[in-house]
C-alpha cells in the first residue's frame, strides 16, 4: 500500500475512529470493574479484559499510524518534484483550451467522453531540477510559463505576450486573474524582465504561493494546486489578445515514436 494512503486518512474519518476506539477501550474497562465490584461470572470479565487489552494495542497502532509524521527521504522527494512537474501538471494544463460546445442530453444513457483538448504544451525540463519551464499553445497564443516547486513553496512565472499594451491595460486585463489567485493563497508582483541577446523587454507575472508540510505525499492536495493552476493558465491566456502562433517543428535530435 502506498505510504500516503496510510498518512492522509481525511481528517474526520481519523477522529471518529480514535474516538470510536476509546470509546470500545473505557468500556470494556467499565465491565471488566463493574464485574470485579458485583461478582458476576468470571467469563464476562476475562471476556470485557480482553477487549480492554485489543482496544489499548488499538489506540497504539492508532497514535503511530495517523499522528506521527513520517519521514520519506530526499530521493522520494525529488523524485515526487519531477513527476509532479513533467506528468502532474501537464496533465491537468490539457483543460485550457478544450471542445465546449458538445452538449448531450442528461439521461440514463449518457456517459463522460474523454477529454477533447485543443491545447499543446512544450516543455523543458532537467533531471533533478525543481523547476521546469512550459510553452502553452492555445487559443492562438504561445504563452510561456515557469513552474518552481521547492517542496513547501511554489512559484509561477507568466512571461506576458503584450504586443504594445502599456502597464495600465496589462494590470486591466489581468484583474481578475490577480484576484482570484489572491483568494487561492498567492501572492503576486509584476516584473519587467531585460534580454540583452534580444535587446527586448518582457513583462513577466510572478505568483508566489505556500504549501502544506506535505505537498508532495498528499495527492489530493497536488491534484487540486495542478487544476488551480490549469484554471489561472486558462482564464490569464483568455485576458490577452489573440495572435496567429506558428507551431515550432521538434528539435533535430527529438526521439520519434514509431
Amino acid at each position: 500500500m502506498n505510504s500516503e494512503h496510510i498518512v492522509y486518512i481525511p481528517r474526520r474519518a481519523k477522529i471518529i475512529i480514535t474516538v470510536l476506539a476509546v470509546f470500545i477501550f473505557l468500556l470494556s474497562v467499565s465491565v471488566v470493574l463493574f464485574s470485579l465490584l458485583t461478582g458476576v461470572d468470571a467469563g464476562l470479565v476475562t471476556t470485557a479484559l480482553t477487549l480492554a487489552q485489543t482496544c489499548a494495542a488499538g489506540l497504539s497502532v492508532i497514535a503511530l499510524i495517523f499522528y506521527t509524521k513520517f519521514s520519506v527521504g530526499v530521493a522520494f522527494l525529488k523524485e515526487r518534484t519531477a513527476s509532479y512537474l513533467v506528468q502532474e501538471i501537464p496533465e491537468a494544463l490539457r483543460i485550457v483550451d478544450c471542445d465546449e460546445d458538445d452538449f448531450r442530453e442528461l439521461d440514463a444513457s449518457y456517459s463522460a467522453k474523454p477529454v477533447s483538448s485543443r491545447t499543446r504544451i512544450l516543455i523543458k525540463y532537467d533531471d533533478g531540477n525543481h523547476y521546469c519551464q512550459y510553452r502553452v499553445l492555445a487559443y492562438g497564443l504561445d504563452q510561456r510559463l515557469y513552474v518552481q516547486v521547492n517542496v513547501r513553496r511554489m512559484v509561477v512565472s507568466y512571461f506576458l505576450a503584450i504586443g504594445s499594451m502599456d502597464d495600465e491595460e496589462i494590470h486591466r486585463r489581468l484583474e481578475y486573474v490577480v484576484k482570484a489567485a489572491e483568494t487561492a493563497g498567492y501572492t503576486y508582483k509584476y516584473e519587467q524582465v531585460h534580454d540583452s541577446a534580444d535587446r527586448s523587454v518582457t513583462v513577466q507575472l510572478r505568483l508566489f504561493r505556500s504549501l502544506p508540510d506535505e505537498f508532495l505525499m498528499n495527492a489530493g492536495e497536488r491534484l487540486y494546486i495542478a487544476n488551480d493552476l490549469a484554471s489561472m493558465t486558462r482564464a490569464l491566456i483568455r485576458a490577452l489578445p489573440e495572435k496567429v502562433v506558428e507551431i515550432p517543428p521538434p528539435p533535430a535530435d527529438a526521439i520519434k515514436v514509431a
